[in-house]
């Protein structure tokens, strides 16, 4: 089974890769609360969280919908419902309820590197720049945090000598970090470009 720190940079490098061709997958918020089963999948006899057939992503997130709605201050449902709704593609409906999350727990770094990478892949550089700024005051060895960082810094300000910078911090606390061959790829490309 992936941990959870491995999904969250699978999801990191979904975001910014979606232009090469990535597809979306799903981040377990790390919660004691199991996920919800929907009426489907407990009719198939499938356990709770299981994707279901036709309709199986709406009808999951009218699930956790009705979760959030009884419990609007519960981080953990609120993360899972971000999530589902990140994964179905609706993003800006995301970043809300991920930015309630925030207000929740202003030091969940999980969930503020997520947003960064969010805001970056919806254009919205200066959000993600506050979000960057924000996690490395709590975390500067943040390794999901400084990605986004990274990817802000290059794509967004067309900085390749500070991206390198990052990237060699990225590669010296992570040596093994499963983003560093995409993250490569991108500077190379932006370099060339440039020339």
């Amino acid at each position: 089974m992936l941990s959870s720190r491995n999904i969250h940079f699978a999801i990191l490098g979904i975001i910014i890769g979606a232009s090469a061709g990535y597809i979306f997958a799903f981040y377990q918020a790390q919660s004691t609360v199991p996920p919800p089963i929907s009426a489907q999948a407990a009719a198939e006899g499938l356990p709770p969280g299981h994707p279901t057939g036709a309709g199986g992503n709406e009808e999951g997130l009218d699930d956790l919908k009705k979760e959030v709605d009884a419990n609007p201050d519960n981080p953990d449902v609120l993360a899972r419902y971000g999530t589902r709704l990140f994964t179905s593609g609706r993003i800006p409906e995301a970043i809300t309820v991920y930015q309630k999350v925030i207000e929740l727990q202003p030091d969940n770094l999980t969930v503020r590197s997520l947003l960064i990478a969010m805001y970056f892949s919806q254009g919205n550089t200066v959000e993600a720049k506050k979000q960057v700024e924000f996690a490395l005051k709590q975390n500067p060895n943040h390794v999901p945090t400084l990605h986004g960082y990274f990817l802000v810094t290059l794509e967004g300000d067309g900085d390749v000598k500070k991206a390198e910078e990052i990237l060699k911090k990225i590669e010296t606390l992570s040596p093994n970090y499963q983003g560093l061959p995409d993250l490569k790829a991108r500077l190379e490309e932006i370099r060339k470009a440039k020339q």
